[in-house]
């Protein structure tokens, strides 16, 4: 499906190239509010991205699962003519909304164990109701929306170690070929304040090639994320968790 990747990622960058514009232009008016407004101004006009981000994502995302677990491939755009496309990017709306405002809650304060607590917090929330999502692509029936949420977290438990680990595995390779403008910059201006005569200053800026490589590369991330989901989902429908069953003590005569 490169068609559909490769889309997805120009449209990411463009989108990407956008914000960063926004951003930039309100940045001189958010520095003269109070804190509190500033933060919560930020966080208000986050809203409209993470609706942008959804629907973005949500094609590609919807396409990786129900090839990793229907075994169907999307040709072109016609993932689009899914009606599951719409339900996935609503619920990854409301998902990745709950995930900024715990986010947002946890870095308020000034403990740095505080803001340890907060990611723990964003890890296990991502980990559970990471499987939510497969069952909603390949357009599982449910009644209602707590229904939904129930057969997501049963699906996930016992697997949250296994979740945890699959994404560092799968995602971190990628996250590591996003940074390496700005590292190779960083240690080419290193060099070039050790010995000047040697080594020349960088002549790029690694931050922006950084965000521009972490938008291109952001569908496929999604598409890692989405092809991991699908495989635990698969593994927790054939093998679903059995708690552990307690042992009772012998009636006493």
């Amino acid at each position: 499906m490169p068609l559909l990747f490769l889309s997805s990622a120009v449209l990411y960058v463009a989108f990407g190239i956008a914000d960063h514009w926004f951003w930039s232009s309100l940045g001189s008016i958010f520095d003269g509010l109070p804190a509190v407004f500033r933060s919560v101004a930020i966080l208000l006009m986050a809203l409209p991205e993470l609706v942008i981000d959804a629907w973005l994502l949500a094609p590609v995302a919807v396409a990786v699962h129900r090839f990793v677990i229907l075994e169907e491939t999307s040709r072109g755009f016609s993932i689009l003519r899914q009606t599951c496309v719409r339900s996935f990017a609503i619920w990854t709306f409301c998902v990745q909304l709950v995930l900024l405002i715990v986010g947002f809650i946890t870095q308020r304060g000034d403990s740095g164990f505080f803001h340890f607590l907060g990611y723990v917090a964003l890890i296990i929330l991502f980990a559970r109701t990471l499987l939510i999502f497969p069952a909603i692509a390949i357009d599982v029936p449910s009644a209602s929306v707590a229904d939904r949420i129930e057969a997501g977290l049963s699906s996930s438990r016992g697997l949250f170690w296994s979740t945890v680990i699959g994404l560092v595995m799968a995602v971190l390779p990628l996250m590591l070929t996003e940074i390496a403008p700005a590292l190779g910059e960083a240690l080419i201006d290193s060099l070039h304040a050790m010995n000047p005569d040697w080594v020349a200053a960088p002549q790029f800026d690694g931050g922006f090639l950084t965000a521009i490589l972490d938008d291109f590369l952001h569908p496929l991330i999604t598409g890692v994320i989405a092809a991991l989901a699908s495989w635990l989902y698969l593994w927790a429908q054939e093998y679903p968790f059995q708690a552990a069953v307690v042992p009772q003590p012998p009636p006493q005569i």
